[in-house]
């Protein structure tokens, strides 16, 4: 759904040229685990990174 809705605001000209990532999870977790703390989790971001890092890289 979110994509569809991000795609009236993409231009013609990049209408190939974006991705939406729907990386949503626990956005915040009241108690801590395992190496994670409590708060904020940044859940997906650390994958998205490592992605990208590694594209970028070939």
């Amino acid at each position: 759904t979110a994509a569809l809705f991000l795609e009236h605001f993409i231009n013609e000209r990049n209408r190939n040229r974006w991705l939406h990532l729907d990386i949503a999870g626990p956005a915040y977790t009241e108690k801590g685990w395992g190496p994670h703390p409590y708060g904020g989790t940044g859940f997906g971001v650390s994958t998205l990174v490592d992605y990208i890092q590694n594209y970028i890289s070939y």
